[in-house]
Formats: C-alpha cells, structure tokens, sequence
C-alpha cells in the first residue's frame, strides 16, 4: 500500500519533471459572431456556477466536479503539465528571444481517498501542506522557502496555507534551471487541494500578482 506522503511525493516530481519540459522545450483575429459565442458561453457558465463577473482579461475555469478558479485568458490549458491534476494551464509569451512563462496546476485529493490509506491519525490542514512542502522541495536541487512560518487563513469559505518557495530543477547539460513556486493547500468541503502556480526565478515580478490571483480565486463548486 502506497503511503499518502509517497503519494504526494509521486504528484510533485511528476510535477517537477513536467516543469522542466515545459521550460526547456518551450524556450527554446476572431470574427464577431464567434466573439458573441464566446460571451455568451462565459455568461452562461457564470450563471450556472453563480459567481460574480469575471475581472476583463480573466476567464472562469472549472474541473466540473471539485473545483474552480479564475484564470487570465491568455492562458491555455495544458494536459502535459500534470496528468493527476483536474486543472493545468499555462501561457508561453514571446518576445524578440525573450519567452515569458507561467503555469498553474490544481490536484485534489478527496477524503474517500485518504481514509482509503486506514492511517492511525487523524489528518489536517497542517500535516497535510507539510507534506506536500517536503514533496515539492525533494524534487528540486536546491531550494529556500520564503515563507517559512506560513499560517493557515481563510480563502472563499476554505482554510488555506500559501507557501513561497523558490528553488533549483536539474536539467542535464544544460545545469540548474532556477524556478519561483507559489502553491495554496486547501481544505475544503470534498477533498483537499494543491493549487500550485510556478514561472521561472527571473520572471517573479512579472507573474507574481497573476499567480497570487489565480490561487486567491479558487473555491469549491
């Protein structure tokens, strides 16, 4: 039987090894009627999921089961970033031989699964973001956490700790490629969640408003 932290540990270098494919192998005019179709499209899937209006520029994204969040529109979604988790998107920028990157991943893991692991002790918000931190930095070559004494905080009716967390990938030949994390571990009604955004290191200030958004927006369906 598979431990939960063993698990976990799986979901984040799978993870890890995703980030740097993306990153190494991406580095190196809509007519008004489909326009309409699109606004409509949004302003319906606002009035089934009953949210208030999406900020311009930004899009609902659901898994249509566990969860949503906002996400800016520039982004796509990605299946190659995570193939557990129920949302991935990412963006990919050019600019002259500048290529701006941000990505963000969500992986729920329901209560009916953890209780399937018959663990002797009751689990909670914080043993389970301390292991997803220890899973996160056992996939990278180097890392410091930036917030090191993170509490939980209430987000959209769900208790939450985000952790800062910066820190090395081994890509080879080609060395160290130096990432910037900011993941949200929730604990909501259904499961709990790992909402993980990530950009590289020299990217941070460029991102970091997008990704701090992006995990402040996620609530439960």
């Amino acid at each position: 039987m598979i431990s939960l932290a063993k698990k976990i540990k799986m979901k984040i270098y799978q993870l890890a090894v995703a980030s740097f494919l993306v990153v190494v192998m991406l580095s190196c005019g809509e007519s008004e009627s489909a326009e309409e179709t699109a606004e409509n499209a949004t302003e319906d899937l606002m009035d089934l999921l009953d949210l208030d209006e999406v900020d311009s520029g930004w899009e609902i994204q659901t898994d249509m089961e566990f969860c949503q969040m906002h996400i800016p529109n520039s982004m796509e979604e990605m299946d190659e970033l995570n193939p557990l988790a129920s949302i991935k998107f990412g963006s990919v920028e050019r600019s002259g031989d500048q290529v701006y990157e941000n990505y963000v991943i969500v992986i729920p893991e329901t209560y009916e699964e953890i209780e399937a692991y018959e663990f002797d002790f009751e689990f909670d918000l914080a043993s389970y973001n301390d292991v997803c931190v220890e899973g996160m930095t056992d996939g990278l070559v180097s890392h410091e956490i930036l917030t090191p004494d993170a509490e939980a905080t209430e987000i959209n009716g769900m208790q939450a700790v985000i952790t800062e967390l910066q820190g090395g990938i081994d890509v080879g030949e080609a060395g160290v490629v130096e990432i910037y994390y900011l993941m949200g571990v929730f604990e909501g009604e259904n499961a709990y969640y790992q909402v993980l955004s990530w950009t590289l290191k020299d990217q941070k200030s460029r991102f970091k408003k997008d990704m701090e958004k992006m995990i402040n927006s996620f609530s439960e369906i």
